[in-house]
């Protein structure tokens, strides 16, 4: 299979700190929102799968919450 052509796993992870919760929303390009369960803050990692959405959102629950880091990853499927 050519470089590039092979299917492709993608990842969000992030995670938020202190009382609250993150609560991703995801948005496909006619507008639909898609919720995603909502990831307690704390030492929880967590990730989603953003197939089908042009924008994903992580918002947080609680004004204490911050969204310490978030990263997006692509990984070829072996």
């Amino acid at each position: 299979m050519p470089p590039g052509t092979a299917p492709r796993t993608r990842r969000i992870i992030y995670r938020c700190h202190a009382q609250g919760s993150a609560a991703p929303t995801g948005y496909t390009a006619e507008g639909t929102r898609h919720r995603f369960p909502h990831t307690p803050c704390g030492p929880t990692i967590a990730s989603l799968d953003p197939a089908g959405y042009t924008t994903v959102i992580l918002s947080i629950s609680d004004d204490q919450a911050i969204v310490l880091w978030a990263i997006a990853t692509t990984q070829d499927k072996s």
